[in-house]
């Protein structure tokens, strides 16, 4: 019985670490492609425009609030 609950959370453990990975890959290849386009914007401006612009303006704003 204990090997059976093991093989399951071990299970469950791989299938939340590959939805970590895939969720880190998706935004990491949206911000670079922001980040690689042309214009004289800041890196700091650039990550604020990505930011709001994928609904993290409640981090955005945190974020300038303890600058």
């Amino acid at each position: 019985m204990r090997n059976g609950r093991g093989r399951a959370r071990s299970r469950l453990l791989t299938l939340v670490q590959v939805l970590i990975v895939i969720a880190v890959l998706v935004a990491g290849t949206s911000l670079g492609r922001t980040l690689a386009l042309p214009g004289d914007a800041g890196v700091l401006s650039r990550i604020a425009d990505w930011g709001r612009a994928n609904h993290l303006s409640f981090l955005v704003d945190g974020a300038g609030r303890l600058r």
